[in-house]
This record gives structure tokens, C-alpha cells and sequence, in this order.
């Protein structure tokens, strides 16, 4: 599956909503977003860009992502959800929400 620049920092950027959505960023989170930017940024987004996602909320990107790519999605947002230890309400609520704003889903 290829995505373009705008798409990949959307994934991103999603990922960092999920890592923040109960307040707190751990250390696991972290680490797992930033083994994320390995894997998935390509040069679309770099770390000071990411720290500054971390610290003040990261962007909202006018894409949708292709259905194939809701997989890789949730896979990475439930192990960052996970990473504490403990999935809370209000991450599960973000990730539906994200879904709800980024895919188009068939039924």
C-alpha cells in the first residue's frame, strides 16, 4: 500500500491523538511513536516536528485514507493505547473517532 506525504503524516498525527488521549504520554507511548516515525515517516515528518505534535496536540489533515490502510491504523493505535498497561475508555472513544474522520469505510 503507498501512501502519499500528506497521508503518512495524517497516520501519524493520528497515532499521537491516541497516544495523548488520556493526558498523559508515557514512556512506552513514546517509544512506540517514535519507532513508529522510523517505519512509517519517510521524511514527511521529523522528530522536532513530532515532539512539538506530542507537546501541543498534533494537526488535523484534510485527507481520507484508503480503506487498506484502517489495518495498519488500528494495529498502531491500539499497541500505543496498550503500551501503558491499561486501554482507557477515552482512547478506545478517540480511536472511533479517528476512523469516523479519516476512512471511508463500506459497510
Amino acid at each position: 500500500m503507498e501512501l502519499s506525504r500528506d497521508q503518512r503524516r495524517a497516520l501519524l498525527a493520528m497515532c499521537i491523538e491516541v497516544a495523548r488521549a488520556d493526558g498523559n504520554v508515557n514512556v512506552s507511548e513514546y517509544e512506540n511513536v517514535l519507532e513508529l516515525l522510523g517505519r512509517l515517516a519517510q521524511g514527511c515528518v521529523g522528530y522536532s516536528e513530532i515532539e512539538q505534535w506530542l507537546q501541543q496536540g498534533a494537526p488535523r489533515f484534510d485527507v481520507r485514507l484508503p480503506e487498506e490502510a484502517v489495518k495498519l491504523f488500528l494495529r498502531e493505535a491500539v499497541a500505543i493505547a496498550r503500551a501503558d498497561g491499561k486501554v482507557d475508555a477515552v482512547e478506545i472513544a478517540t480511536i472511533k473517532e479517528l476512523v469516523a474522520r479519516y476512512f471511508d469505510l463500506v459497510a
